[in-house]
């Protein structure tokens, strides 16, 4: 691993950390000098200098030009690296590279983190084109698609839908958290991932989150292998972590994801004719029943009534996603009621005669949405 194509931040202290001299920059490392004065807000009593930084090494060379002589005491007057969009693995090491070093500075100075460098020069003396070289060492990669330990750093697969990892870059390995981004078409409602591995060498899980980090299902069986398969109410960016249970597992695995349009197991019930009886589960959820609906065209769902009743239907669904309404008809297909809000979940509640009725879910805007319905009598 190298800092190529890495994007790093500048911070420049002097006395101490709290008096910065300069405002913080950033560069992605490439060819040529990545750091060098002038800087924003630079302080007069900056020495000049410039920093460039190579696959594995830093080089802060002092201006020869400059007209300073020593750094100014203090508890830090000195230079932080940080690695900016944590894109990087590990530092492992930081070391003063001695035949590319003319600056005084002893290995105490030269602090590190996981993500970050510091180098104190306080009160060192200095002449004109003093040089300070660092070799730097990373952490080994547990594989190819490390450094994907955060939501924010997941490894992107959404050109990959389809192609398992084995044939990307070759197999993953649940040493920590393992996070891989995808991209789901439109018109595609449901997410299938195949999460293939050897659970006697360590047991490991599955889970899908949406753009915001919510979670939207898991898989987390106690056998080889995890199958997840869950509806989604949009397309766009979703999320997969992969995660050992109970910590890390140093188990390798093999992973493929595909997308598709699923309806619901209610269908067909596209018509007032051939709707799906819910008479016998008044009171129960849908999602209770066979799964969440899918509003991908006309649903309609029928229930009868012994005797005259108030009732109540119910449409829970997140309207962020696409707005869906509620229309109750009898058996003649003459509408009754009916509710159209723009905002989450539509509520019918009618008092009927005894006799079959009809609730038909529809979809306000044409994009499919999963929604959850449930009738009962009040």
């Amino acid at each position: 691993m190298s800092f190529i194509g890495s994007e790093l931040q500048l911070e420049i202290f002097s006395p101490s950390f709290d008096t910065p001299i300069i405002a913080p920059v950033s560069a992605v490392v490439g060819d040529g000098v990545e750091f060098s004065d002038p800087y924003p807000e630079q302080s007069p009593q900056l020495v000049e200098g410039s920093i460039d930084i190579s696959a594995t090494s830093i080089v802060y060379q002092i201006d020869p030009s400059t007209s300073f002589s020593s750094f100014t005491s203090g508890s830090f007057n000195g230079y932080v690296l940080t690695d900016l969009l944590d894109t990087l693995p590990a530092i492992a090491d930081v070391s003063i590279n001695a035949a590319g070093t003319t600056l005084g500075v002893e290995a105490s100075d030269i602090t590190f983190t996981e993500d970050q460098i510091r180098a104190n020069v306080e009160g060192l003396p200095f002449a004109p084109g003093d040089t300070l070289t660092l070799d730097v060492s990373f952490l080994e990669l547990d594989d190819p698609y490390e450094t994907n330990n955060t939501l924010e750093t997941a490894y992107d697969l959404s050109s990959s839908e389809g192609i398992s990892l084995s044939a990307i870059a070759g197999l993953a390995t649940q040493s920590d958290d393992d996070w891989f981004r995808i991209n789901v078409l439109p018109g595609r409602n449901t997410v299938t991932v195949d999460l293939q591995f050897d659970d006697s060498a360590g047991d490991i899980d599955l889970g899908l989150y949406n753009a915001s980090g919510q979670l939207i299902d898991t898989s987390d069986s106690a056998t080889d292998n995890e199958l997840l398969s869950a509806l989604i109410p949009t397309a766009g960016t979703y999320y997969l972590q992969v995660y050992g249970f109970g910590g890390e597992t140093d188990n390798t695995y093999d992973l493929e994801w595909n997308s598709s349009f699923v309806d619901d197991a209610y269908e067909e019930n596209d018509t007032l004719e051939t709707a799906y009886d819910l008479t016998g589960d008044q009171g129960v959820l849908l999602s209770d029943i066979a799964g969440l609906g899918v509003q991908g065209d006309d649903d309609w769902y029928r229930f009868d009534l012994a005797a005259a009743n108030t009732i109540v239907a119910e449409l829970q669904f997140d309207d962020t996603y696409s707005d869906i309404d509620l229309e109750l008809y009898d058996a003649n297909a003459g509408l009754i009621a009916s509710s159209s809000s723009v905002t989450d979940n539509e509520v019918i509640q009618e008092t009927l005669s005894a006799g079959s009725y009809y609730a038909r879910v529809i979809n306000f805007e044409g994009n499919p949405n999963v929604y959850d319905l449930v009738w009962d009598v009040v």
